[in-house]
């Protein structure tokens, strides 16, 4: 099975918008680069619409309540305010729904976020094909995916539900060793310019 990918998997409901000023959303990328172009956007937005400075925003109903923060004097301040709330939003909200994130360097710091460790190949020896059992309800071997509650679950049937089909005897599908497990890695391969003949290899 492929890892998860956000653009492609998650994106269309699970956005980044950091702003209702910007429909764009935060890239999907290590919290120093976020943390950047949040800046930007808001340095420059600020910059373009200095009318903007003395407003206090609605409280965004996605934070939690808190005190209504004093009207920005200048647009250092306005960049500060609506940079907290975006970081509040992201790293404490959005971000934390699938990723673990920590602060190394204290609760003002930017988080570290935990690296993935998505295994993307649980039988490394043997040789299997979904699209060959694609007649098969995928719940027929993998049984427990109906109740399984934690990403942790290792839902892999074992060789039992594998020799419900694959055993000895007519109408069943092939049994033997090779037509599961490799036992040759060819990637390792080496090319060989040889001189022998064909009567000194069979000597």
């Amino acid at each position: 099975m492929s890892p998860v990918n956000y653009r492609e998997h998650c994106s269309a409901c699970h956005t980044l918008q950091f702003d209702r000023r910007f429909r764009e959303s935060v890239p999907h990328k290590e919290p120093k680069v976020v943390y950047d172009f949040v800046v930007k956007k808001l340095t420059e937005y600020i910059a373009a619409h200095p009318d903007q400075i003395h407003t206090v925003d609605e409280p965004d109903k996605r934070l939690p309540t808190r005190p209504v923060p004093p009207i920005p004097r200048n647009a250092e301040e306005w960049v500060a305010q609506r940079l907290a709330d975006a970081q509040l939003l992201l790293w404490r909200k959005a971000c934390k729904e699938c990723h673990a994130l920590s602060y190394p360097g204290g609760p003002d710091s930017l988080p570290v976020v935990a690296k993935a460790a998505i295994t993307t190949r649980w039988l490394p020896h043997a040789s299997f094909d979904h699209e060959a059992h694609q007649l098969l309800a995928c719940a027929s071997c993998h049984t427990r995916a109906a109740t399984s509650k934690e990403t942790s679950d290792v839902l892999i049937p074992g060789i039992q539900v594998c020799r419900e089909c694959h055993r000895s005897g007519g109408n069943s599908a092939e049994a033997r060793c090779f037509e599961c497990h490799v036992y040759h890695d060819w990637s390792k391969e080496k090319h060989v310019n040889a001189g022998y003949t064909v009567p000194q290899l069979v000597e």
